[in-house]
């Protein structure tokens, strides 16, 4: 259960998030809570995060809970194991806040591990299972889906960029594709894109199908200012995943050529049979010597 989880530098949660446990106000215990370990892998979102539990200004051991804070749920330890149900009385002073704030820590050490990835070694993406096929423009996040998208301010109102690429290791392209997004209550985004262009990271050059859209210059504009790596980080993002493309095609291809060698070489892979002596019974079973029935 806990294999896919790896420590992380240790980050102590807010005084207001200390949990207390006990009949009364004066009797009751305070906890730390620290994030101590999260999933690793960059395609995955389950949620999984690995607490220690520290009793306040006490030389009590520490323990390690673990919980989905997508589900709002304790996953380890399980009902009757040590220190269940400390845990759980632990567990059921957590309110929507503390929920909201261990979704925050998850998010943001998800996007950390997202951003410092530098290569696909360790990485396998299964493009097929996806359904996603060589040749369409893939928004990043459909396969990284905690790449956190740049964001920008017109006016007052924050939009949010989602980026798209081409993924195909053939194809010699160097643009991407950026839809811009109001967001709303600071986290959905609007339904209908404010603008939705095409640039050329190599060349500089910004460009669509023939659509006008009245705020386009500002919203470049403020793109460029408040995102001025923005460039490298398109450059970045279309490499990784054709990296991957790659990568799961050539695992699949020798997958396929390690399975076909392995029936052919069960297609004719024939008995060794022993020679049988002259002077032996024949083996057909006639319970003559086989040099005076099927051997002479």
């Amino acid at each position: 259960m806990l294999d896919h989880l790896q420590p992380i530098k240790r980050k102590v949660m807010k005084p207001e998030m200390l949990c207390s446990i006990g009949p009364t106000k004066e009797k009751s215990k305070e906890y730390e809570l620290t994030i101590y370990s999260i999933c690793h892998d960059p395609f995955c979102d389950c949620g999984t995060l690995g607490l220690r539990v520290t009793e306040k200004d006490s030389l009590w051991e520490p323990v390690v809970m673990v919980v989905d804070v997508k589900k709002k749920e304790m996953i380890a330890p399980k009902e009757g194991e040590e220190d269940y149900k400390l845990l759980s009385l632990i567990i059921s002073d957590f309110d929507d806040y503390t929920w909201s704030v261990l979704d925050q820590h998850y998010c943001e050490q998800k996007l950390k591990i997202t951003d410092q990835l530098t290569s696909t070694e360790g990485l396998t993406f299964d493009f097929d299972a996806a359904g996603f096929e060589s040749g369409e423009m893939l928004p990043y996040f459909h396969v990284f889906p905690h790449a956190y998208p740049d964001r920008i301010h017109v006016e007052g109102i924050e939009y949010a960029i989602l980026d798209a690429y081409c993924f195909s290791p053939t194809c010699r392209c160097t643009d991407s594709r950026l839809v811009f997004y109001k967001v709303l209550d600071g986290i959905r985004t609007a339904v209908e894109p404010s603008l939705e262009i095409h640039y050329d990271y190599k060349k500089g050059k910004w460009f669509n199908e023939g659509v006008s859209y009245d705020n386009q210059d500002a919203l470049i504009h403020a793109y460029i200012a408040e995102c001025p790596d923005f460039r490298e980080k398109l450059k970045r993002r279309q490499r990784m995943l054709k990296n991957l493309y790659s990568d799961d095609q050539e695992r699949k291809a020798f997958k396929t050529t390690k399975n076909f060698a392995a029936a052919e070489e069960l297609s004719f892979s024939f008995p060794v049979m022993n020679k049988t002596g002259r002077n032996e019974p024949c083996p057909c079973g006639s319970g003559k010597k086989y040099k005076k029935c099927c051997g002479r």
